[in-house]
């Protein structure tokens, strides 16, 4: 998953002293953007960011996990850095239309450093339920603390990947052919 915005190089040219904006620290090494999510959440409490559906190319054991970073706060305040994902069995031709037949939130990170979850989000899809239609939509979700007033969040993203291990892999041949 790629995503198309840069927060890191779109703040750090706007100011002289990036980390004075409110820019990320540091951005990690290997990873090419960084979105943010930041404002006022109109429920007081989520407050939903970029967002991507994804068709799914078969059946399988699908793994959601990423970085993140929250500002600079204390660490009794700081907000929470989320991957909010949504499995659709038939998402219809749009990606994201239909029921949600699963969901969750993997929780990044509470910390004003880059850092991923120790595990990742597993979403399985059974051969027997899984259409040509099947889809995973993952939205960036900031969620306050609940600590200040009023309600700010500010959050980064980077290095959101979703990878899958198939059913149908030979175990026989999973570590090469001799």
């Amino acid at each position: 998953m790629a995503w198309l915005a840069s927060t890191y190089e779109t703040c750090a040219t706007a100011c002289r002293s990036p980390e004075n904006c409110g820019c990320p620290s540091t951005r990690p090494s290997t990873r090419p953007s960084s979105p943010r999510v930041s404002g006022t959440p109109a429920n007081g409490l989520r407050l939903e960011g970029l967002r991507q559906c994804v068709h799914l190319p078969s059946p399988g054991i699908y793994q959601l996990t990423g970085f993140g970073q929250t500002t600079f706060a204390p660490a009794v305040q700081r907000d929470s850095v989320i991957l909010m994902w949504q499995l659709r069995l038939d998402g219809n031709e749009q990606c994201d239309v239909g029921p949600v037949d699963a969901s969750g939130d993997l929780l990044l990170t509470r910390l004003n450093n880059w850092a991923a979850p120790p595990l990742p989000a597993v979403i399985p899809v059974a051969p027997g339920a899984w259409t040509s239609n099947s889809s995973i939509t993952v939205t960036l979700v900031m969620v306050d603390a609940g600590l200040s007033v009023p309600a700010v969040v500010q959050g980064w993203f980077d290095g959101i990947s979703l990878t899958v291990t198939l059913f149908d892999q030979d175990e026989l041949f999973a570590d090469g052919f001799e």
